[in-house]
């Protein structure tokens, strides 16, 4: 809805010079203050803070092949949102292997050669990667801090604002003050003169209705952009901690039946767990289930395969013994599943804890087995199942920048379920 408010008219005009005029001034700013001693070659800065740029995403932490055998030595403590690393670099490089280091299932090393950077001009940046960069990667004054606040406030209480009527006109002059002084001190003297003449030009505009309903759009696309990225750099933690607290309701509710199995029955289920993961398989949808029929044969390598090892009499050493566990997985629209698939099946893809024994696409199903001394301890199972869905994940190149809900089922089997 267009408004002819002198507030709202002045708030649009504040947007207007600080979309225009301050990513102008920003743009120049880190040029000289970041490329100067790369000539002025973006990509060559890049490639020379490639490995700064890694942990301020990755934490120092996580190694990789260029840190010193002492460990990482930078200094940084600022987090990198997701999203501005993968907007100036790409993950298509060559992998050395012999750079990737694991203890246990945990890479504690990768290998930096992975991520390429992105044929991409500074002046193609957005307004908040541009200031990641200076803030974290420039030498700065005080004043030259200073201002960048001042910009950076006077943009998100703009985009934040609840209407275009909401700030006085006292305050919006005392923001055209703060913004213009802020803006003239990041530029060399001989443009000082010209960005005063500048905004003073944008304070005197006369906005037609249509510039007006243009720049109202943009407030509110600006809005929410800014609300995506306030939440991007925490989608993935939001999204593990959803699962993970799925993950230890689903061994609490287990954990009764587990413990009753291994000091009492010693047997894979109680009574009453085999009734009701029967029925709950009885009644799978009929996609699911036709699958299931069609990897009977795959389930009954795997049984002779246990009773080859564990003889037919089952000696219960829940050291030796494997349970099944078979995965039900809702599969995104947007994930490869035949990539996803193929990459599950290749023998030399393993996981410390799960063993593989088949992997079928449509809903992803695999059958895995896990030794019944890990299933038996609810923090260990846990632990082993957030493990396997994350080497998963990273192994199967998923992307999880975008946000979304992955269901996953897990249906702990009998020996003899499916045959």
């Amino acid at each position: 809805m267009v408004t002819k408010t002198r507030e709202a008219q002045e708030l649009l005009r504040l947007f207007k010079c600080v979309v225009d005029t301050g990513t102008d001034v920003l743009t120049a700013f880190a040029k000289d203050k970041l490329l100067t001693a790369y000539n002025g070659n973006f990509k060559h800065f890049l490639d020379d803070k490639k490995h700064e740029l890694f942990h301020l995403w990755k934490s120092r932490k996580l190694l990789c092949c260029e840190c010193p055998p002492a460990g990482c030595n930078l200094t940084q403590t600022v987090h990198m949102p997701n999203w501005i690393f993968k907007r100036i670099y790409d993950e298509t490089g060559p992998v050395e292997r012999r750079h990737i280091v694991r203890h246990g299932s945990n890479i504690v090393q990768v290998c930096l050669h992975k991520y390429v950077t992105r044929n991409i001009a500074i002046h193609e940046l957005d307004f908040s990667t541009i200031l990641f960069l200076l803030q974290n990667l420039a030498k700065l004054s005080q004043t030259e801090t200073t201002s960048l606040d001042v910009i950076t406030t006077t943009r998100s209480k703009i985009c934040h604002a609840c209407s275009t009527n909401c700030y006085p006109m006292t305050l919006l002059n005392t923001t055209w003050t703060k913004l213009e002084n802020a803006l003239v001190d990041l530029v060399d003297p001989c443009f000082k003169q010209i960005i005063r003449r500048d905004i003073k030009q944008f304070r005197k505009a006369d906005l037609e209705k249509e510039e007006i309903t243009e720049l109202m759009q943009n407030v509110e696309e600006v809005k929410i952009v800014l609300e995506e990225l306030k939440s991007s750099c925490n989608n993935n933690i939001h999204q593990f901690k959803g699962m993970e607290s799925r993950l230890e309701n689903m061994s609490i509710n287990n954990t009764e039946d587990i413990k009753h199995h291994t000091t009492e029955q010693m047997s894979f289920f109680t009574t009453q767990a085999q009734h009701a993961i029967s029925n709950k398989i009885q009644h799978t949808e009929e996609k699911i289930e036709t699958k299931l029929h069609e990897t009977t044969s795959d389930i009954k390598k795997v049984k002779e395969n246990q009773e080859k090892f564990m003889g037919k009499n089952y000696d219960y050493d829940l050291d030796a013994m494997e349970c099944p566990v078979l995965w039900q997985i809702a599969t995104p629209k947007d994930w490869n599943l035949e990539a996803v698939e193929a990459t599950l099946r290749n023998p030399s893809n393993k996981d410390d804890q799960f063993k593989k024994k088949f992997v079928r696409k449509g809903s992803l199903i695999m059958l895995t087995t896990i030794l019944a001394s890990i299933l038996s301890d609810s923090e260990a199972f846990e632990s082993a199942i957030m493990s396997f869905l994350t080497k998963m994940i990273e192994d199967c190149d998923i992307k999880t920048e975008t946000p979304g809900r992955l269901e996953v089922r897990l249906h702990l089997l009998d020996a003899n379920e499916g045959l």
